[in-house]
């Protein structure tokens, strides 16, 4: 049986559908790379082999790949993405459907500026102490006893909001939230 299944395997891959297959698997297997070095070489190898069989089906994704080279592999020196874009298109465009009428600003302002999406994604980026000196009225007169006065500390704190949090957009939007 095992062999009967190997040979099953063998045929699976001579087809389009296995070339395509295994065209597709190798293909995103670029970002499993240690290094850019070798992520490129196995671009370029993925590039060269990729089957006859179903080469006119891949062309698009090889021209892309061509074309936006620095861009694609520039992720192994910064690996940020753009995924959390992409999310807020696509809640963008299921809250146009549900929402018939909206303009593109009410739209864009629900999203981005609405408090209950925000919340979660709220946090204090650091805190900074200051000190102060606050002299009495009856200081302010005497130099030695301004001078003297005693500082206050005052805590300042900044606050990033890094956006919508995705999962709390899209419970909202499911809730109705912005019918």
């Amino acid at each position: 049986a095992r062999l009967e299944l190997s040979g099953k395997l063998a045929g699976f891959f001579s087809s389009p559908l296995g070339a395509a297959y295994e065209a597709k698997e190798t293909f995103h297997c670029l970002y499993e790379h240690d290094s850019r070095r070798e992520a490129e070489r196995a671009a370029q190898a993925w590039l060269n082999g990729i089957p006859g069989l179903v080469a006119p089906q891949f062309k698009e994704t090889a021209t892309a790949l061509r074309n936006w080279w620095e861009p694609v592999f520039n992720y192994y020196e910064h690996p940020i993405s753009n995924g959390y874009t992409e999310s807020i298109n696509r809640l963008a465009k299921d809250m146009n459907r549900m929402g018939r009428g909206y303009s593109f600003d009410v739209i864009r302002a629900r999203l981005v500026y609405d408090d209950k999406a925000r919340r979660p994604n709220r946090k204090t980026l650091r805190q900074r102490i200051r000190s102060t000196s606050a002299p009495s009225d009856a200081a302010a007169t005497d130099y030695l006893t301004f001078t003297r006065a005693a500082a206050s500390t005052t805590t300042e704190s900044r606050t990033i909001n890094y956006g919508p949090h995705i999962p709390r957009l899209c419970g909202l939007l499911e809730a109705g939230h912005f019918e």
